[in-house]
């Protein structure tokens, strides 16, 4: 059967025919998803979004269709649920590495007096020792990895795709390749499967399949060592031709991931961004957006989180070798930055591994270099605050995507290099925390 966009995402979570103001407050509705009232979706370096047009599920298949876009390199997908029957969840996951792994283990979330009980009886069926990543949740048994081929399976629709089925009330939970046939059925009543006093206790605990995507970002060999290599593209607009070209060159090289800094549509109409969006799904590797002022543009903010991902966001790059660099989207859309932005600074900013390695993309440059033109913050006092906190944090770069022509600047000690119209940078990270940015016609 061809799936929807899942009751209009349940209205993001926020309320029947209930407009979102912000795209920030749009980004935090799109992390959890009502689908019965005992029965939901959480996510962490994830968001929920329209299901392709061309994604497919096996006939007879009644279970519900999640489909999700990843914003990180290592996110979660918690399926929490509170029943008794047994249910299956079929997830299907978009813009995942290729070499994504999916890890999967099963909890009881919030169940302290349960997790105290099963000390004195239980011990052998329930692990009370908490989990690392969920100290507040009783882990059901260890993590188990899905083969990624097999989660690949999906119909027309490229992405990581699977049923999630679990028994509340058991240590029973697992995941299946998406083409397989219906769940394997759960008998009995799951909820009381234990015997008194323990199911009760159980019982009242929600069951949580936890499930994890992970990929390991593979550096590439240069003349000073092992490096991360990626790519910066935007400032197309109404280019379409501009952006087949550049998306056909990404695809030729050998980049383990995009991001864009804004102005990649026309404008914010429904057909400009589904346009622009169309192009970049011709991607072969995840990509990663903030907006500009054109994406923006009279936008519904619910539609550019669906359609783009977070436009406010920290991407942390995992190398497996002990160095971790980031990048930081800023969103700059309406020349400036919002006020729960400027307050997470110090956190998106925070030291990475190692410190200084840290790249900030943004569409708007804190200030224009040619000063009178005034195509940097609209508030001059914002876009000091912005450097100074960049400086502070020791940022090796910021990228922008706003004027059409490039060009390189220092700004506070802080090097900001302005891509240009329709353009492409190279970005490269070394262990030892340098940042070498070029860009290229």
């Amino acid at each position: 059967m061809r799936c929807k966009a899942l009751l209009a995402l349940a209205a993001l979570s926020v309320g029947c025919n209930r407009a979102v103001p912000t795209r920030e407050a749009a980004i935090e509705a799109a992390r959890t998803l009502e689908l019965a009232a005992d029965l939901s979706v959480e996510l962490d370096g994830a968001l929920i979004t329209t299901c392709p047009d061309d994604l497919t599920t096996p006939e007879g298949s009644d279970a519900p269709v999640v489909c999700v876009r990843l914003t990180a390199f290592d996110a979660e997908i918690r399926v929490v649920d509170s029943g008794c029957a047994p249910r299956a969840v079929r997830v299907h996951v978009q813009n995942a590495a290729s070499d994504a792994v999916v890890g999967w283990r099963a909890f009881r979330a919030g169940e302290s007096t349960a997790r105290a009980a099963t000390r004195a009886c239980c011990e052998t069926l329930l692990n009370p020792n908490g989990d690392e990543r969920h100290p507040d949740w009783t882990p059901l048994g260890p993590e188990v990895t899905l083969d990624a081929l097999d989660a690949r399976s999906c119909g027309e629709s490229r992405g990581l795709c699977w049923t999630s089925t679990a028994r509340p009330g058991t240590d029973q939970a697992w995941l299946t390749p998406w083409t397989t046939a219906a769940p394997t059925a759960a008998s009995g009543a799951a909820c009381v499967s234990l015997s008194a006093p323990q199911a009760g206790t159980l019982r009242a605990a929600p069951f949580v399949l936890a499930q994890r995507v992970r990929a390991t970002l593979r550096p590439v060999a240069t003349d000073d060592g092992p490096a991360l290599d990626f790519v910066v593209i935007g400032n197309t607009g109404e280019d379409t031709a501009s952006l087949e070209r550049l998306v056909a060159r990404v695809n030729a090289e050998d980049v383990p991931f995009v991001v864009l800094s804004g102005d990649i549509a026309a404008n914010g109409s429904d057909e400009a961004l589904d346009r622009a969006r169309r192009v970049l799904d011709a991607f072969e590797v995840p990509f990663f957006m903030t907006l500009g002022e054109k994406d923006a543009d009279g936008a519904d903010p619910v539609g550019l989180v669906d359609r783009f991902g977070a436009s406010t966001d920290v991407l942390l790059l995992p190398t497996g070798q002990g160095w971790q660099p980031k990048v930081v989207l800023l969103d700059s859309a309406e020349g400036g930055l919002s006020a729960k932005t400027f307050a997470a600074l110090p956190d998106y900013l925070a030291p990475g591994s190692p410190p200084g390695a840290a790249i900030v993309v943004t569409h708007t440059p804190p200030f224009d270099p040619s000063g009178l033109r005034g195509a940097g913050f609209k508030r001059r006092g914002e876009g000091a605050r912005l450097l100074a906190a960049l400086s502070r944090a020791g940022v090796a770069a910021v990228i922008t995507g706003h004027l059409n022509e490039p060009g390189a600047d220092v700004q506070s000690g802080v090097e900001i290099v302005h891509g240009g119209a329709r353009h492409f940078v190279r970005v490269r990270v070394n262990e030892a925390g340098r940042v070498f940015v070029q860009r290229s016609d």
